[in-house]
């Protein structure tokens, strides 16, 4: 899934709106050149002229100017002509813009609303705002599909115009969520900058669907335990998070810079992942030492996470069993490998 956070201006791109531009540059000039025509055939004002212009080409006609000799009602009879026919033209291509718009939004709405329909294992992200286009962006770089929910309507036109999948609406509703396709989903994420409507989400998620996997921002750590009991997994701090980040870096920049390039990758092709044990697996049941991942593929196993336990760097007679999680480095090449081991896809 691609995201496209730059778009060229509909301005320069669109042939129907540069042929509007010049059809009315074409009008203006008439009115300019009408005018000064009027102004020297009829003999009158300048301003007259031009109102002598305006009410011929809208065929309104008050009655109160008239062409009054022979050449100025020839001059009449070729402007209404032309200018008739530039009027038709350009109300054409207007007209023809913005019904065409109109469907191409229609049907592009309709067309995400069937694409969310059909998603399954997706995140649900609850807010589009500074957050929530960062985990957009991530998700959308891990290949994880997602749909985001918001109800800012500049923000979910930016949305519609990257073609992002989304929904507008409030998230605190069930028929909005349900719309997002939240029984469907493998988890969410709610990120709005209000700490109620986050809880409030978290308890209609949790309703919804039981087996979803709910992470939740809070402004307050006071919130922390709300959010849990609500039904959340995961709340997140942001503000703690970022603090607690900047005093390691001060402490230990270079664990922070390793982190970070484990999990950031920042251009390079190293990366920390989790992958989960398939019961059909040829690894399970075998330790480490057996594997010896380190040797045959180059991966280093950090850790398992065994039911609701961590096992931080495990000894070489550690066992894998079914649906341990293991947290391993290693480039993209290694990890798929392990991947499709751990899968049963290869011995």
């Amino acid at each position: 899934m691609e995201i496209i956070f730059k778009k060229k201006s509909t301005l320069q791109s669109d042939p129907t709106i540069r042929r509007i531009y010049v059809a009315l540059s074409f009008l203006l000039l008439l009115i300019l050149w009408g005018g000064m025509g009027f102004h020297f055939i009829e003999h009158i004002n300048i301003f007259d002229a031009i109102y002598m212009v305006i009410i011929t080409l809208t065929t309104i006609g008050y009655g109160d100017f008239v062409p009054k000799t022979m050449t100025g009602r020839a001059f009449a009879i070729g402007l209404i002509i032309v200018g008739f026919a530039t009027v038709f033209y350009t109300m054409t291509l207007i007209t023809h813009l913005i019904i065409e718009g109109e469907i191409h939004k229609i049907l592009g709405r309709r067309k995400l609303e069937r694409f969310v329909q059909h998603l399954r294992n997706h995140f649900v992200i609850c807010g589009y705002g500074r957050i929530g286009k960062i985990i957009a962006q991530e998700l959308a770089r891990k290949s994880v599909s997602f749909v985001i929910i918001e109800n800012d309507e500049a923000r979910f036109s930016l949305l519609e115009a990257q073609k992002l999948p989304a929904v507008f609406g409030d998230a605190t509703s069930d028929d909005v969520l349900e719309k997002a396709g939240i029984r469907s989903a493998r988890g969410l994420i709610a990120v709005t900058r209000n700490d109620s409507d986050n809880l409030f989400i978290t308890l209609s998620a949790r309703t919804l669907n039981p087996e979803l996997y709910i992470i939740t921002r809070s402004t307050d750590e006071a919130n922390e335990e709300k959010f849990l009991r609500a039904g959340a997994n995961k709340v997140i701090c942001p503000y703690r998070i970022g603090a607690l980040q900047i005093a390691q870096s001060a402490i230990r920049p270079n664990v922070i810079d390793f982190l970070e390039i484990a999990t950031h990758r920042k251009g390079l092709e190293y990366a920390l992942e989790e992958m989960r044990v398939h019961k059909k697996s040829s690894v399970c049941h075998r330790t480490l030492n057996e594997l010896a991942l380190g040797r045959t593929i180059g991966v280093i196993v950090v850790g398992i996470r065994r039911n609701d336990k961590m096992i931080f760097n495990p000894s070489a007679d550690t066992e894998i069993k079914p649906e341990d999680i293991l947290i391993a480095l290693g480039n993209v090449n290694q990890l798929s490998q392990l991947e499709k081991m751990l899968s049963g896809e290869s011995g």
